[in-house]
């Protein structure tokens, strides 16, 4: 088996091109675990905005209905009182004073008995 020969090149002298290292701020950086940390406390702290946000806004709505459901279940409660003492008795009943509690006496459940007694007074 014959051996290739190769022609070989003259060698000429060359020279390197000088070369600028430049120096990283390693310093300032953060390893990549300490980076994912930040990161996933901004998104913590975004979305705990987010909710908060979102949970005032469903009181708010909440309050909103809530309060308009509760009016008018004290209005038909009121109402209702009015006209079964009316069809009783004839007359409009005169509103609880203080001593009997006021309101709250209508909002409980009560007999024919203590309607009576409370129109009587």
């Amino acid at each position: 088996m014959k051996t290739k020969i190769f022609n070989k090149l003259p060698t000429v002298p060359t020279t390197l091109l000088p070369v600028k290292y430049v120096r990283l701020n390693l310093e300032g950086s953060l390893n990549p675990q300490k980076q994912f940390q930040l990161q996933k406390r901004e998104t913590q702290l975004h979305h705990t905005e987010e909710l908060d946000g979102a949970t005032a806004y469903i009181k708010q709505k909440i309050r909103q209905y809530d309060g308009t459901e509760i009016k008018s279940r004290m209005e038909h409660v009121l109402q209702q009182w009015l006209l079964e003492s009316r069809q009783l008795y004839g007359q409009f009943p005169v509103y609880p004073t203080e001593e009997d509690n006021g309101s709250t006496t209508l909002f409980r459940q009560m007999t024919v008995q203590e309607v009576q007694e409370i129109v009587d007074k």
